[in-house]
C-alpha cells in the first residue's frame, strides 16, 4: 500500500512538472504572439498617424470648408488631369491618376498654408516624388558631410550638412580646437538639416541656459504657441578665435549656428557672402501617395545677447568681411583656403 502511494506521489509530481512546463511554453508562445501583433499594428498605426498628423498640422493653418470646395471643383472639372503641370514632380510618371490627384489636392492645401502671413514663406511648402528623394538620399550617402584637420597653427572644421549628427565627431578634436590660433568653421553650401543637431553644436561653444531662439507656431485663429530653445550644457570648446565661412547657400540650421555663435560670443568673425535667409521650421511626411511632403510648421526669431530678438527670414545673415567665393576656388585645398582667409582677416 505504501509503495502504491509513493508511486502515485511520484506520478503526481511529474505531472505537475509537465503541467508547469506546458504553461511556460504556452505563456512564451502568447508573449511572442503579442510582441508580433504589437509590432504589426504599431507599424500600421504609425502609417495611419503619419497621414492624419499631416492633416492635423495643415488644419491648424487652413479653412477646411474652403479646401473641400476647391477639391470638389478639381474633381468636377478634371483639373488634376487637364490643367495641372506635373513637371515639378520628378519621377511621378509611374504613379496612378488617383495618387497624382491626391498630390495635387495636397498642393492646394500647401498653397493655403500660412496665406494669413501675407505670402510670407509660402514657397517653402513643396512636394518631392519618392524618386527625387531617393536621388537626394543617394547624393548625401556618397557625399562627405564632415571634415576636420589641424592646418598650421589653425584648425579647420567643415560641416557641410546637418542631416547627420557630428557632435561627437567635433568633440574628438576638442584638444587641437582649444589650442588653435583660429578655428575656421566652414558652413558654405550647408543647406541645413535637423535643428537638434545644430543646437547640439551650439551647446559645445556656449555656456548653459543661454536662450538661442524663440520658435513660433502661428495658427489661423490668431493664437501663437511659442517654444524657447536654450543651451543645455556647459561649453566644452573654447577656441581663441572663431571664423565662420558662409555663402549664399548657407541656410536653415547652418544659419542658426552662425547667428547664435556670432550673437553670444565676442571672438567670432563671419566671412563670405550674405546667407540664404531661411528662418523657418518645416515638417516632412514620408511616402504620402508616392511622394514626400514638406510643410511649414513654424517660424523663429533668434535671441541677441541683450534679450532682443531678430528674424533673418528672407534677408539672411550679413558677413562682417565680405568675400565672393569662386566656383571650385578652394575645392578640398584647405591649406590654401586657411592661408588666404588669414591674409584677408589680418588685412594683408
Amino acid at each position: 500500500m505504501l509503495k502504491k502511494l509513493k508511486k502515485l506521489e511520484t506520478i503526481d509530481s511529474e505531472t505537475k512538472h509537465w503541467i508547469r512546463k506546458s504553461i511556460i511554453r504556452r505563456n512564451l508562445t502568447i508573449f511572442v504572439l503579442i510582441i508580433f501583433m504589437l509590432g504589426y499594428f504599431g507599424i500600421a498605426y504609425r502609417n495611419y498617424m503619419t497621414t492624419y498628423e499631416l492633416y492635423d498640422v495643415m488644419s491648424y493653418f487652413i479653412d477646411w470648408n474652403v479646401l473641400e470646395a476647391r477639391i470638389d471643383e478639381v474633381i468636377d472639372e478634371d483639373l488634376y488631369v487637364e490643367e495641372y503641370d506635373w513637371a515639378p514632380f520628378e519621377g511621378t510618371d509611374d504613379l496612378s491618376t488617383y495618387d497624382r490627384f491626391h498630390l495635387y489636392a495636397t498642393q492646394l492645401i500647401l498653397n493655403d498654408v500660412n496665406s494669413h502671413l501675407d505670402g510670407m514663406m509660402q514657397y517653402y511648402n513643396y512636394i518631392e516624388s519618392n524618386a527625387a528623394v531617393e536621388k537626394y538620399d543617394d547624393y548625401l550617402a556618397n557625399t562627405e558631410t564632415f571634415y576636420a584637420s589641424t592646418i598650421g597653427s589653425d584648425f579647420y572644421l567643415g560641416v557641410y550638412s546637418f542631416e547627420e549628427r557630428h557632435t561627437d565627431d567635433i568633440l574628438d578634436y576638442a584638444g587641437p580646437i582649444n589650442v588653435a590660433n583660429r578655428l575656421f568653421i566652414d558652413l558654405r553650401d550647408n543647406p541645413g538639416g535637423y535643428m537638434v543637431y545644430a543646437f547640439e553644436m551650439i551647446d559645445l561653444f556656449l555656456e548653459k541656459d543661454i536662450p538661442i531662439l524663440s520658435d513660433v507656431q502661428y495658427g489661423i485663429d490668431g493664437n501663437e504657441d511659442v517654444y524657447e530653445e536654450v543651451t543645455l550644457t556647459e561649453a566644452k570648446l573654447k577656441p581663441k578665435e572663431i571664423v565662420i565661412l558662409v555663402d549664399e547657400y548657407t541656410a536653415s540650421s547652418a544659419e542658426i549656428v552662425t547667428y547664435a555663435l556670432n550673437a553670444h560670443l565676442d571672438n567670432v568673425t563671419i566671412v563670405g557672402q550674405n546667407t540664404y535667409g531661411k528662418g523657418i521650421s518645416t515638417l516632412t511626411f514620408d511616402n504620402y501617395y508616392g511622394a514626400n511632403i514638406t510643410v511649414l510648421s513654424s517660424y523663429f526669431n533668434m535671441y541677441n545677447r541683450d534679450g532682443s530678438k531678430t528674424s533673418y527670414q528672407n534677408e539672411g545673415i550679413p558677413a562682417e568681411i565680405e568675400y565672393v567665393w569662386k566656383s571650385e576656388e578652394y575645392d578640398e585645398n584647405y591649406k590654401k583656403l586657411i592661408a588666404d582667409m588669414n591674409r584677408l582677416i589680418d588685412g594683408n
